[in-house]
């Protein structure tokens, strides 16, 4: 056995202790209940496969739920169903955020697969608590990974299911085509093919629904327009207005998303690290559109900043400042407090936030 295996069986090993602690932490300390609000809501529309024409979601994980539903017979509970489904999407992506350290960057592989794993308030909160979440970034995470080993057919193929899984995905998945549209002639003549599944069912949908613009109408409305009286950049300053600790709270650490976003960019753009671009460009259209009621969609999908740190850490020169929270001492300080971010998260979900 490589000393690669052993170290992805010891990552796997102890990422799934993480994801068992933390849901007993949920749901045996803080009495959570996790099946609510949108989780709810996807177990209801996965009823609902044959017409998957919801103004609010993509069918994606609706569909993947109905579908284990069935080969299990429905003997499961759905909350079971729908964390399995979480969990492995889970372990899947930090698997693959590894694969692509390995590519990369060898010596940070495993770094940045923790990270991503425990990744600030969100990493393991949002594995737990079932959103659609882990499934569409394991996809695309999956996808980068595929376009390193240009693997274009296949990558085609998940970027289909990608933006199929959660309309956040959009951000990155079409400033990716772009750029490896651009940059890679081989893949042109199967890349575009990602576009078909979504097509198809926005036109099945406009004739479903008798409006041509259903699939775009509910999400101007409710994520995009503004919330507050500005009528620009309401994500980014909406949640200082309101008022109250926990809105101040969340600005600010959207603005530190958002700021490193903006600061990766430039730094990835001047070393050409595509798709360090790619993903800093996904978060920063996240910022400057969406108003501040769905905002804190662009925290929780900023763990694909992990997808790109390898290539920040292979860079010449790369970062010093990365390399020295990779030391040792400070890499577990640093792992303490993420998973500490999501132990605050978790409770301020149970006990403020639901309550």
């Amino acid at each position: 056995m490589t000393s690669i295996t052993k170290t992805r069986g010891a990552l796997l090993a102890g990422c799934s202790v993480l994801f068992l602690g933390y849901l007993a932490y949920l749901v045996g300390l803080l009495h959570f209940e996790l099946m609510r609000s949108d989780v709810l809501a996807y177990w209801k529309e996965s009823f609902d496969w044959s017409t998957p024409f919801s103004t609010w979601w993509v069918p994606g994980y609706p569909w993947l739920i109905a579908l284990v539903r069935s080969a299990t017979f429905g003997i499961l509970p759905p909350i079971a169903v729908m964390q399995a489904i979480s969990g492995v999407s889970f372990l899947a992506a930090v698997l693959i955020i590894f694969a692509i350290g390995q590519d990369v960057q060898p010596r940070s592989a495993i770094h940045v697969a923790l990270l991503f794993a425990l990744y600030p308030f969100v990493g393991l909160t949002y594995a737990v608590y079932p959103y659609a979440d882990s499934m569409a970034i394991a996809l695309l995470v999956l996808s980068f990974f595929l376009y390193l080993r240009e693997k274009w057919g296949a990558l085609a193929f998940v970027l289909a299911a990608t933006v199929l899984t959660h309309k956040a995905t959009w951000y990155f998945v079409f400033p990716f085509v772009c750029m490896v549209f651009v940059r890679h002639r081989q893949s042109r003549k199967v890349l575009p093919l990602f576009a078909v599944p979504l097509l198809v069912l926005i036109i099945a949908g406009a004739f479903y629904r008798h409006d041509l613009f259903w699939f775009m109408r509910w999400s101007t409305e409710n994520l995009l327009a503004s919330r507050s009286s500005l009528p620009v950049l309401d994500g980014l300053i909406g949640p200082f207005l309101g008022g109250g600790a926990a809105k101040i709270l969340k600005g600010i650490l959207v603005l530190i998303v958002f700021f490193s976003a903006c600061l990766m960019l430039w730094y990835c753009y001047r070393r050409r690290l595509w798709l360090g671009v790619v993903v800093s460009c996904g978060i920063v259209l996240m910022g400057v559109t969406i108003n501040h009621y769905e905002i804190w969609a662009l925290v929780r999908f900023s763990k694909v900043f992990c997808a790109a740190l390898p290539f920040l850490l292979a860079a010449d020169p790369a970062p010093a400042w990365m390399a020295r929270i990779l030391q040792a001492k400070a890499f577990v300080v640093i792992l303490l407090l993420c998973l500490a971010s999501n132990l605050l998260y978790g409770y301020y979900m149970a006990k403020i936030f639901f309550m």
